[in-house]
């Protein structure tokens, strides 16, 4: 401190010499008149020549002397600027810094002065515009800003050049990370470059750099954790400790005096720095930082919900599941901490919530996969934060949630006691569903640090299983108060409203989380819960998907996905993403539980006996767990074993009628009809309402249960019955075993398990593994199996299942260029990319070229182009696009000729998809724009090499002359959404000749950007608003009569009601208004037939009766068979409704005497219409109709919602 009057008093010196040196100008040219020369007062005069004139004998020193003068001066103010800069910069006074550094680079625009204003720029907030001033800097220092500022915009390519000091470097260069600019500061930015740009190894070997050049880089360690790298601490901080661990308490006195002493020298050596070392520490703590929010968060698995299927118990049986049940409240002891009384209520909630988000900033709340025991094991102690510091996020990140606890209470007291701790502590608690626990240690942390944003949205999760609205509320009120730009304050806001079950209001508050961070993929997690709760599972299912493209591993969106098909009976698709969801996160107790319901809705018995045994191991007390093993050992007759189960249950939840009802069922198969009486009974002391059912089987506590013989070997949840489709249970026969079976045989087994979303990745595979133009068998079965799907309209229905069931080996089928291999309705392509699967892709592409060359007439670009099977009018490769499969597009490049596929690629483009966010479509700022080309998606995503591949040949896209339904070019869509780098691409002038098809287009700038995203908002509103409203000729419905015979009506039912009864009829697949309905291509042998009938007989008129364009065409949105039946337990009408489709029809399948009442209501006209057998009735999607209530008898039709879209094939 000595030396800063100093620095004062030299300001001061300068000031006044610059003062002094003015006077002496202005006397001089007083004295010397227009002839303008300078003399200073330092200046002595050489003797002269009276004779000379004045002007000869000052010139030569009067010249040196202006020059001397200039440059002192011009020193002199420019070392006062940057002082005053870098005064008002400690005094936070920005906008004056800026003003004077401005003034300093137009004054001397150096590297020095302009890092100095794009400082200022950078503190005060305007981002973009110390980038354009930082623009092609060389100084380390300034490179180093621009990267932090560019990474801030998202410009991850501009921020990784920046970095390693030029535009064609790049970090796999031989020593490209050797001269990053401020070392370990530098390596930690470009492993997060690197970590959002989806190189993980990349990132790994940055941080472990950052780390080896300085120890106390700890963001880097947490980075490291987040990605799963298993390194041992000890390599970056060694054993030795000055934070104690488990010694402290022992030895505090002289751990703590050595760590005391050894504080105060370096302080005393700190007070000896002089002024330049002070200097160059203030300039770089001056350096910005950006702290990056990831996509990744906290996702804690809470305690299941209890499905025990009696909340009101109608319908119910043994075995029987409903999943509007009432939740169970029972009194449980605490889980997690073994001193606490048992008195407290373990509340379990109805609604699918997984957990919360953690702190999105930070990296230890990343999920790496733990595939083995070995990334489980301990690490070495932190040399500088103690042993808990170093172990404890690598134990949260992989669900070792006790060893985390016990490490972090091993904490000295004053580090305990931080907030950083206790939000870890509160963490592991919340994780491991001690809700008590954890509201425990989050209150006091709240009440600690008011001003602690991070760990507000477990918080208010933690509120929300506790059901405390009160607490929530005025958190929520706080939180949004303190701080409004706070992603979780608003995650805190939507969790309170959600609690009232106001979800509209809630998804708004989720919204603005994600308007204020995109990247927050909590946000489009906990959107899609609120859209379960409101049943609108389509909405849901996107948003589950956004956060899964934001976030592969993100395991909530695959469990939020699971738990959606499992409610629609959707049985292999849940058990497909509940097994992502627990290659995620292995120890998810809900996870288990929730596969061994599908495994045992599938009939898989042993592995959902096995698999809930792992869900009760690692959650002992978790009923939910027991229940469900009780409710398979019913299946299997095991009574005993299931009584033991339900016992176990009725200790959990006392007061629960379903399980006391449940108990007696099996106590009366058991023979036992006291206790099954007893059962009874306090199943009607704890449920008084509604209590028919449990009345009727008091009044037949003697008599046999015939039903539930019936249903005792069907599915406990949903009625489904027990047995599966005809080839479910046959082993599936691998390429050398084909030569055993015909090939009919195998095509059909082929034709019935692509139906089935669990066995058709493996079903293509058997197929493609190997496949080869010369191997003639496996072409005939994939010509037979393409026979079968892509039925001519002209073939006789008989003769169709008649060949689906004979047997033989034909001659192979003909193939034509208007096939498709489908799996589950869409093409298999299309399937394969759409679930992100790119190797699963990639083998069926090479065995389709295969067989192309075997049969060229089969179309291949109709397998990767075709659209129309997609509501969202997405191909086989916009999928792939979205995905990043490069190779797989790669390949598919490899097969074409710019001729073949060039006029055809430009017109293949997406539908307007809605995002699920709300009412704010209605202002068109969630709303994919449609029209969107290949290019266009490529854009959008910021994906510069497939840019490159789809600009160049065979693709040659021209991206000046597509436009997508907002008139923005691919360059515009890529500057729309902050991709600068593939919008230059695209825009660029001088293009080498492989992409002389870029025409230029001038930069945009950034207002005209925003004009851009205000237009493109615009427009897709009006199209919004438009789509919400019928079209004025199709308001009238239609009748068409004898769409089909009696005879085809009739085969129709017979193998539908066969297939039924095999597989079960869904009832939840449309759950916000629920019909008992089958999708068609779960029926096989007919699916083919039905859609080209259709689309050969009704689709003709339906385009005359309502005006449809000649250039568009009709497209099944859903095609399904659906039940009305008025008897007990199952549905004989449908609520009053909007179809999502422009157009919806249904075809009478049965008599119409076979049943009294149905057809279709239509609200407008107060009219219901009703048709024959044969006959179909269409009518607008938008237009509110129901299903008139059957009175008597059955009533079957079939379904179908209907686009309307230009279509390339």
């Amino acid at each position: 401190m000595k030396n800063a009057p100093q620095k004062s008093g030299g300001v001061e010196n300068v000031l006044r010499r610059l003062h002094e040196c003015r006077l002496d100008i202005l006397k001089w040219q007083k004295e010397v008149g227009t002839l303008g020369f300078v003399k200073i007062t330092r200046y002595t005069p050489q003797p002269f020549d009276k004779d000379r004139p004045v002007f000869e004998r000052e010139k030569r020193p009067a010249k040196r002397a202006v020059a001397l003068l200039h440059r002192t001066a011009m020193a002199a103010l420019e070392a006062t600027l940057v002082a005053q800069v870098h005064h008002y910069l400690e005094v936070y006074v920005y906008d004056n810094a800026r003003f004077l550094a401005e003034r300093l680079v137009a004054h001397h625009p150096t590297e020095e002065n302009v890092h100095l204003l794009a400082t200022c720029y950078y503190r005060s907030g305007q981002v973009p515009r110390a980038i354009a001033v930082l623009s092609g800097a060389k100084r380390p220092e300034n490179r180093y800003l621009l990267a932090t500022c560019c990474f801030q915009q998202g410009k991850l390519t501009e921020a990784e050049n920046a970095l390693l000091g030029g535009e064609n470097r790049f970090i796999d260069d031989m020593d490209a990370t050797d001269h990053i600019p401020a070392g370990a500061a530098g390596l930690y930015l470009l492993g997060r470059v690197c970590k959002r740009g989806n190189r993980p190894q990349r990132a790994v070997d940055c941080f472990v750099k950052s780390l080896e050049l300085d120890a106390f880089m700890w963001s880097a360690y947490e980075q490291l954790c987040e990605l799963g790298a298993n390194l041992e601490a000890s390599r970056f901080f060694g054993a030795a400790t000055c934070f104690t661990n488990e010694e402290y308490a022992a030895n505090n006195g002289s751990e703590s005096a050595e760590c005391r002493s050894d504080a105060s020298d370096d302080a005393e050596d700190a007070d000896s720095l002089d002024d330049e070392g002070k200097e160059a520490h203030d300039r770089n703590n001056n350096a910005p930082f950006s702290e990056d929010r990831s996509t990744d968060g906290s996702y804690a698995t809470p305690e299941p919900p209890l499905l025990l299927g009696l909340a009101t118990p109608n319908n119910a049986t043994i075995g029987v599941t409903s999943s509007a049940a009432k939740p169970l409240t029972y009194k449980t002891p605490n889980v997690n901490n073994t001193n606490s009384d048992n008195s407290h209520p373990a509340i379990v909630v109805k609604k699918p919530r997984v957990g919360a988000p953690a702190i999105q900033r930070r990296a230890h709340h990343r999920r790496p996969l733990a595939d083995s025991s070995e990334k489980y094991q301990a690490n070495a102690r932190l040399s500088f934060s103690s042993a808990a510091f170093d172990d404890s996020p690598q134990k949260l990140s992989v669900y070792l949630c006790r060893e985390a606890l016990e490490m972090l209470e091993r904490l000295p007291g004053s580090q305990q006691a931080s907030g950083w701790a206790q939000q870890q502590i509160g963490r592991t608690h919340f994780e491991m569903a001690d809700y008590v626990k954890a509201h425990e240690v989050f209150r006091a942390l709240h009440r600690a640090e008011p001003h602690r944003m991070e760990g507000l949205d477990l918080y208010s999760t933690t509120l929300w299983h506790l059901k405390d609205e009160v607490e929530l509320s005025y958190l929520a009120q706080q939180a949004t108060d303190f701080d409004k730009l706070s992603c979780e304050a608003w995650c805190v806001a939507g969790n309170c409203f959600s609690l009232q079950k106001e979800h509209d209001t809630a998804l708004a508050f989720f919204q603005r989380a994600i308007q204020l961070d995109p990247s927050f993929t909590y946000a489009y997690t906990l959107s899609g819960h609120e859209y379960v709760a409101n049943e609108d599972f389509e909405k849901a299912v996107n948003c589950y998907r956004h956060a899964i493209r934001t976030d592969p591993r993100h395991y909530n969106a695959w469990y939020g996905l699971g738990t959606i098909y499992y409610r629609q009976e959707k049985f292999e698709f849940a058990e497909y993403h509940f097994k992502r969801a627990l290659e995620i996160n292995p120890r998810s107790s809900l996870l288990h539980c929730f596969l061994g319901m599908v495994l045992h809705a599938t009939h898989k018995f042993e592995q959902a006996l096995r698999t809930l045994a792992i869900a009760s191991e690692l959650q002992p007390l978790n009923p939910q767990a027991r229940f469900q093993r009780a409710n398979v050992l019913i299946t299997q007759q095991r009574f005993e074993e299931a009584l033991s189960e339900l016992r176990v249950v009725k200790n959990f939840a006392p007061r629960e009628s379903s399980v006391h009802f449940m108990m007696g069922k099996v106590a009366k198969k058991l023979g036992r009809t006291d206790l099954a009486m007893k059962c009874f009974t306090s199943a009607l002391y704890f449920h008084p309402k509604d209590n028919n059912l449990i009345k009727a089987a008091i009044d037949k506590i003697n008599e046999p249960d015939i039903d539930d013989d019936d249903r005792i070997s069907a599915q406990c949840n949903n009625g489904v019955p027990a047995k599966r489709a005809i080839f479910t249970g046959i082993r599936p026969l691998f390429p050398s075993e084909m030569a055993t079976a015909t090939v009919k045989a195998e095509a059909r087994r082929l034709l019935h398990e692509l139906t089935q979303f669990a066995e058709a990745p493996e079903a293509l595979s058997r197929l493609f593994d190997g496949f080869s133009a010369q191997d003639s068998r496996r072409s005939a079965v994939l010509s037979q199996l393409l026979q079968w799907q892509n039925t001519s309209a002209t073939s006789s229905l008989a003769a169709v299942l008649a060949d689906v069931e004979a047997g033989g080996d034909d001659a192979e089928a003909s193939v034509r260029g208007d096939m498709v291999l489908a799996v589950m309705g869409k093409p298999a392509l299309l399937f394969a990319t759409s679930i992100y699967d790119e190797e699963l892709a990639t083998l069926i592409w090479s065995g389709l070229v295969q067989f192309h060359a075997r049969n060229p007439e089969f179309d291949l670009k109709r397998q990767v182009l075709d659209n129309s099977a997609d509501s969202h009018g997405y191909s086989a490769l916009h999928y792939a696009i979205e995905a990043q499969m490069n190779s797989f597009l790669r390949a598919v490049c490899e097969q074409f000729t710019q001729e073949e596929v060039a006029p055809l690629v430009a017109r293949v483009v997406t539908q307007d998809v809605a995002l699920p966010v709300n009412s704010s479509q209605i202002r068109g700022k969630n709303i994919a724009s449609g029209g969107c080309s290949l290019l266009h998606l490529a854009a959008i995503r910021g994906e510069l090499e497939i840019a490159r591949v789809l600009v160049a040949p065979p693709m040659a896209m021209d991206p000046k002359l597509l436009l997508d339904w907002d008139e923005n070019t691919p360059a515009q869509v890529a500057a729309i959404h902050d991709h600068q780098e593939v919008a230059e691409f695209l825009q660029v002038l001088n293009a080498p000749p492989v992409y002389n098809s870029i025409s230029g287009e001038q930069s945009l700038s950034i207002e005209a950007v925003e004009k851009l995203r205000s237009k493109r908002e615009e427009l897709a509103r009006q199209r919004y608003l438009a789509s919400l409203e019928p079209h004025e000729p199709m308001l009238e419905p239609s009748v068409f009569p004898n769409v089909w015979s009696l005879e085809e009506t009739t085969l129709v039912r017979h193998e539908v009601n066969r297939v039924a009864a095999e597989q079960g009829w869904c009832k939840q697949r449309h759950a916000a208004y629920p019909t008992t309905d089958l999708p068609c291509y779960r029926v096989a042998a007919l699916d083919g037939w039905v859609r080209s009938s259709l689309a050969a007989r009704l689709f003709p008129q339906i385009a005359i009766r309502y005006q449809l364009p000649k250039h568009q065409r009709l497209l099944f949105r859903d095609l399904f068979y659906v039940k009305y039946e008025a008897r007990d337990g199952e549905r004989a009408e449908l609520a009053l409704h909007r179809d999502g489709s422009v157009l919806s029809f249904n075809v009478l399948l049965n008599a119409a005497e076979e049943f009294t009442g149905g057809g279709t209501f239509f609200e407008e006209t107060k009219r219901t219409v009703h048709i024959t057998e044969g006959d179909a009735a269409v009518h607008s999607g938008k237009v509110r109709h129901a299903g008139a209530p059957v009175l008597s008898g059955k009533r079957q039709i079939l379904v179908g919602f209907l686009d309307v879209a230009d279509c390339v094939f």
